[in-house]
């Protein structure tokens, strides 16, 4: 129960990494969240919400899906998977990924105030 909105996972770009080619962030869920995931994807090495980083927020995610950017980072809804494995896909098509050894690349973010019991695994750019 994170006392406030917090990173809990945080990727950086790896040597010789590329998303040439890559049109989607594809990773897997399972569990139980009282509000919901949001995500940054850098594009730009600042800080600026929408510019430096598109936010992609889960909402209410009991079926899987294809998560489209927005504008901010959002916690509104609830997460429940039934106690199986989900598929979550973020659209990444078109974004020029930050591609410099050390730039944050990724970067998954809980809400305040609020029980995670979620287990997260195979984080993947296809």
């Amino acid at each position: 129960k994170p006392s406030k909105n917090d990173y809990t996972f945080t990727a950086l770009v790896p040597e010789g990494f590329s998303v040439a080619g890559k049109t989607k962030v594809v990773f897997y869920i399972k569990g139980t969240a009282a509000k919901s995931l949001s995500l940054n994807v850098y594009v730009g090495t600042g800080s600026t919400m929408g510019t430096d980083y598109k936010c992609y927020n889960l909402g209410n995610y009991s079926a899987e899906g294809t998560i489209s950017p927005t504008a901010s980072n959002s916690y509104t809804g609830v997460i429940n998977t039934g106690g199986n494995w989900m598929k979550v896909t973020l659209d990444i098509a078109g974004l020029t990924l930050n591609s410099t050894k050390g730039q944050n690349l990724f970067a998954l973010k809980v809400g305040s105030a609020s029980d995670y019991d979620l287990l997260v695994d195979d984080i993947t750019f296809e």
